[in-house]
This record gives structure tokens, sequence and C-alpha cells, in this order.
């Protein structure tokens, strides 16, 4: 967990003589550890939005945590007994993995005890650790985030975005891009790329036409099922698609193409619609059943079933809103929030991971929902000494009182260090969605992987790298006597501009005023 320090000089520059430097001191005045390695995983409180998970035939499961900050990333491993262990990323450590800086965001394991992990935002690589030694290796991708990479030696390919892995038997590992809008295929022995599954073009390709010929948008997943039927999360376009093995037809199995929202339960899977927001996918090893979770929000919030066998789509978890609660009960009566990974487990179980819930919690046999790693809203410290805080500080600027504010990227939040009295408190953002008053609208903290921000009497300016990879900013001013019963929401419209929305009638938010800021 990252801490906020002052920077103190013992030696006037004035008094120096040439050559000399000044001497400096750095003291922490706020911040502390949280508890995770070596502990139980229920109890740890991780560093902010989760990535994808992915569990091995050893019954460990790994998924990719944003580090205390939203920038750097870090992989965790759960064991069976239930303690949590870094495996990649954190800049410490004892391995090459442990200390290397990353971007992971998916994530997959094979039987030889090696672990493949893709970044989204830093560093679109595809990079193989030694569970073994904790040697990393890149295998592909150039460090560029860039969708114009051709197919070719993967080391000197740029990619895009990696947003799905998945091992077939063939000693290769599939690579969703959701800006690549395709999926490649990276032998593993030869180390070159080719793709497999669309176009390399946004698009919308009907179906029934090859695989390499069908256009595809937003690729948010892949998946594979123990046949070498390939499964593609076709977000953008609403729909999943499967390419049977040993045919080259690319089939729409579930969605309808271009027909976002959220419609369809209890419904033959081709008749129902899918969220643009759609992030997650699995697949069962005979490849009748899968798993898709939605993220966006209220209410498509949820993990849905794909029955493929029965011809069946049902809520399987989550649907009645968007946040974190449940644990212990029915899976369809919790709540999640932001559900961005999925992976099954040898036992029947189903692991979810939560981006902005920042927890992964395992949906049981009898379809029960449990916590499993991160602990639910961890107190963070607000209104008590600064260093028994938990934080993770970005950018920080003095407020003219005597303090510091800064952005908590890890927590998605906006706090204020008063340095007199040595007392954090937020002045904007929650850990999930809540509506609230004369703050800034909690899903426009919540939601977002990191933002800047200036502050001038009643106005804040936010520049937002949402999660989709675009940014943009704006620039909201407070009103005077703002309602207590209004709720605003942030939407994204397609990598273009952020738009505003008012969900409440009450006329005193008026004067909350969208501006995008070039």
């Amino acid at each position: 967990m990252m801490r906020l320090a002052f920077v103190t000089s013992f030696a006037a520059t004035a008094m120096l003589l040439p050559g000399q430097v000044p001497t400096y001191t750095i003291r922490t005045v706020a911040g502390r550890t949280a508890p995770g390695d070596g502990g139980f995983a229920v109890n740890a409180v991780l560093g902010g939005p989760l990535g994808k998970v992915a569990t091995d035939t050893a019954g460990d499961v790994y998924f990719t945590d944003s580090s205390s900050n939203g920038v750097f990333t870090t992989v965790h491993r759960v064991a069976p007994d239930g303690l949590l262990t870094t495996v990649a990323g954190g800049g410490s450590g004892t391995t090459p993995a442990e200390q290397a800086l990353i971007g992971a965001y998916a994530v997959t394991v094979d039987n030889s005890n090696n672990l493949y992990f893709g970044g989204s935002f830093q560093g679109c690589t595809v990079q193989r650790v030694n569970l073994t030694t904790g040697a990393i290796t890149a295998l592909a991708g150039t460090g560029a985030c860039n969708a114009s990479g051709p197919d070719g030696p993967g080391a000197s390919t740029a990619l895009e975005q990696i947003t799905g892995l998945a091992l077939d038997n063939n000693g290769g590992l599939l690579i969703s891009e959701r800006y690549g809008y395709r999926v490649r295929r990276l032998d593993l022995t030869t180390l070159n790329l080719t793709t497999i599954v669309g176009t390399g073009k946004s698009g919308a390709g009907p179906d029934g036409l090859p695989p390499t010929q069908t256009a595809l948008s937003y690729t948010e997943d892949v998946a594979i099922d123990s046949k070498g039927d390939i499964f593609v999360l076709d977000a953008g376009n609403c729909v999943l698609r499967e390419i049977a093995a040993g045919t080259n037809v690319s089939h729409i199995v579930a969605g309808q193409l271009g027909k976002c929202g959220f419609a369809g339960e209890g419904v033959p899977p081709t008749s129902a619609q899918f969220d643009a927001s759609t992030l997650a996918l699995t697949v069962t090893p005979a490849g009748d059943v899968l798993y898709v979770g939605e993220g966006g929000g209220d209410p498509s919030s949820r993990v849905r079933k794909v029955d493929l066998g029965h011809n069946l789509i049902t809520t399987y978890a989550g649907g009645g809103g968007f946040g974190d609660s449940g644990d212990g009960g029915p899976a369809t009566q919790a709540l999640v929030a932001w559900v961005d990974g999925l992976a099954l487990t040898s036992n029947g179980g189903l692991l979810i991971s939560e981006y902005a819930g920042g927890r992964v919690r395992l949906i049981d046999s009898s379809q029960n929902i449990h916590a499993f790693a991160g602990l639910a809203n961890p107190p963070l410290g607000d209104g008590g000494p600064a260093l028994a805080a938990l934080m993770g500080p970005t950018l920080t600027g003095v407020d003219g009182k005597g303090g510091l504010v800064f952005s908590d990227g890890g927590r998605r939040r906006i706090r204020v260090f008063r340095t007199e009295s040595f007392l954090p408190s937020r002045v904007a953002g929650t850990r999930v969605q809540r509506a609230m008053a004369d703050r800034l609208p909690a899903r426009v903290c919540s939601l977002c992987t990191g933002w800047r921000w200036t502050r001038q009497a009643l106005s804040i300016s936010l520049k937002v790298a949402a999660k989709s990879g675009w940014s943009a900013a704006i620039s909201l001013r407070r009103p005077a006597q703002p309602s207590s019963t209004s709720r605003w929401a942030w939407r994204s419209t397609r990598r273009t501009a952020i738009s505003i929305s008012r969900n409440s009638a009450a006329t005193a938010w008026s004067d909350w005023t969208p501006t995008p800021v070039n």
C-alpha cells in the first residue's frame, strides 16, 4: 500500500559549496501497509479494481489486482488453504516476477506451473512466469498499445488492450484484444502470432462467415472447451460467437447482433440481449454451458448462465442492482459490482472477480455466494490518524488551507490530508456506487481507474481514464444547495465523450454543468 511522504531539505542552498548537493530525508506522514500477503485471502485489503481470475489443476486461484494506486498491477495466488501470496508484480519480493512492475489484466495458468498474463492499459504485452523459479519472460507485444500490429513474430508485434487469455490443446495461447477487434493465437514454441477470429477492423460480422472474415467490435474475452471449440465475447456487438473445432465457420450462440440492452430471462440465448458492458466469459470443459459477466452498472451487473444444451439463458448471480452484498445467501439475491472475470473450479464452483467491488467471490455448486478474497468495504481510516489510513495516492496538490488533497487511485476517491491534525478525510468518491449529497457524484469516481483534478472555489475538474481505455476530461460545478435525493451517473459513448445524466427530477442539481475540457 502506498503512502504520503514529506521530503525535507536539511541544507540551505545558499550555504552549499560548489559541487555539493542538498541532503534530504523522507518522512512518512500518511498511509500504512494493508493486510495481505501471508494472511488469509478473505481478510486481505486488496489494492483496487480487479481484472480477470483463473484456476489451476491443483486448486490454486490467480487474479489480477490494480495495486494500491490503480497504475501498476499485481497477480495474486490463493492456495487451497486460503492463504494469499503475490506471484508477480508489486516491485518488491524475492523473485524477478515479484520485483517487476507490470500491467496485468488477463491471466491464465497451464499444467506445467506457468502463469501467463496480458496487459490492458499499461504495457500491452503477454508475459510468462515460471511459478517454480519466479522467472519472468516476455512472449509477445512491444510494450506499446497499438491495434495495427501485423501478424508475425510476437516480440515485434504490437497488441491492443489484452482482455482475455486461453490455452488450447496444441501448444497455443489465444489472446483477445479489445481494440484490436480480433483473437490471435500465439504459438508457444515459435512465438509467432496469427489472427484466428476477426478482421482487425471494428464491424458487425453476420452469422455464418469464416472466422477471419467476421468483423468484431470490442472483443472482451475468449474461452475454449476440451474439444477445442472457441468462444468469443464480442461485447461491442453484444453477442457470443462460437467457432467449433474442425470447422471454419463462426456462429452466434447468444445475444442479438447489434441489439444491445438487457432483456431475456428464461428464453433461448439468441433471443436474449446483452449489455454492451459485458466483460467476462468462461465455459465448462464440455462446452455446453457458458457463464457471462455483465458489469456496467444498475441493474445489469450480474452473471448469466447460457445453457446451450437446453437452449436457455438465466441469471446466475446478481441482477438486483449494483453493489456488494449477500455473502452466505443465494447468488441471485446478492449484489455484485462490475463482474470483470469468471473461472470455474474443479468442484463445480464459479469464481467472480469484481472490478468495482475490489474482491473475488465464490458461487458454490448450490448457487450460494461467499467471500473468497478481499475484504468487503474495508475501513480506510477517514477521520482518524493519517498513519493508520489505507490509501493509494497518485496525484497530490495543496488546498490553500495547510493541507494536501490527493487522488486515491486504488480507492477511486479524492481525499484531503490535513497536516495540522494528521487526519485524512474523503472529498469525493466511494468504493462502490452510492448516492452522495453535496459531493462529487459517486459513480464518477467509483468506476474510474484514475483521475487528475483541480479545485477552485466550487469547481472540480476531472480527467477521467475510463476502464474502456479512452480518456476525456470534464468540469463540474457544485450548486450552493444540492438536493439530498439527487443521484448522478456517468456513461461513456464509445471512446468519444463522457456524458453526465441526471437520474432525479430535483431541480437543485441543475447547476451541475458538465463541460468538456480539451
